[in-house]
């Protein structure tokens, strides 16, 4: 992808704004970049004594617009970026409007139903904002760059607070694998969950977004039109109404 970019504005210098030291074969042109094969960061799946922990214990960082992200986090397994982006508008039953795949194609917008227990608890975030505003609130400050800079810093903080410790940060060559748990790890917890239902990858999806991109729009269109017929609105609320009554402690209270 980047290599693409480079190729198209090696094209741009030489023939729009005829370079000179452009004019020469496009050093760009099918050109691989070796494979990353380094070691990553792997998330590790919290456990349910970890989410009642972190759910339920207040720390300085922890404040309502936190408890949502993580009760959200817990039932849908949405990336922290989309959590951020939710609207008013987007609550009827909740929008993902963009994901992180809309890079390659736009079928990582899906709808989420709003299970029971958790539709007094929306009711009450949207009462007194209007159609755009956010359901989280966040005030950005100068060292945040967006609002899931902001809340995914809360979430850290609070996290290291009550002893999880922060985790590295990425890098190209590292050797080793490292396991970590952050906001992601809802995501992998959610959706390692629901597939005790018997569900599908192309169905987890629908409730969690994409893993793996398909390789072309096509393929995708194709994945993404097969699976939505075959979990249905009325299916996922039902997978999700299991899911949450799956949960030790209590969600839902003050």
């Amino acid at each position: 992808k980047k290599l693409n970019k480079l190729e198209k504005y090696f094209e741009y210098l030489r023939r729009k704004k005829k370079v000179k030291w452009a004019q020469r074969p496009n050093p760009f042109y099918k050109i691989k970049l070796p494979k990353d094969n380094s070691k990553g960061i792997a998330r590790q799946i919290w456990t349910m004594e970890d989410m009642q922990k972190l759910y339920l214990t207040k720390t300085k960082h922890y404040n309502l617009e936190l408890k949502l992200l993580m009760l959200l986090g817990m039932i849908y397994g949405c990336r922290l970026e989309e959590l951020c982006q939710i609207k008013k508008k987007h609550v009827r039953c909740i929008y993902i409007a963009k994901s992180k795949t809309d890079i390659y194609h736009k079928f990582g917008r899906r709808y989420l139903p709003i299970v029971q227990d958790l539709q007094p608890i929306i009711d009450r975030a949207i009462e007194n904002i209007q159609s755009e505003d956010y359901i989280i609130s966040v005030v950005k400050t100068s060292a945040t760059k967006s609002r899931g800079d902001n809340l995914g810093q809360r979430f850290g903080n609070h996290r290291v607070k009550l002893g999880y410790p922060r985790p590295p940060k990425k890098t190209f060559n590292l050797d080793t694998e490292v396991t970590t748990k952050d906001f992601h790890s809802y995501r992998k917890t959610v959706s390692t969950n629901i597939k005790q239902y018997g569900l599908s990858p192309k169905q987890v999806s629908n409730i969690c977004g994409w893993n793996n991109v398909p390789k072309s729009e096509e393929m995708a269109e194709n994945v993404y039109n097969e699976s939505m017929k075959s979990h249905p609105l009325s299916e996922r609320l039902k997978t999700l109404e299991q899911h949450v009554a799956s949960y030790t402690f209590e969600l839902f209270g003050e």
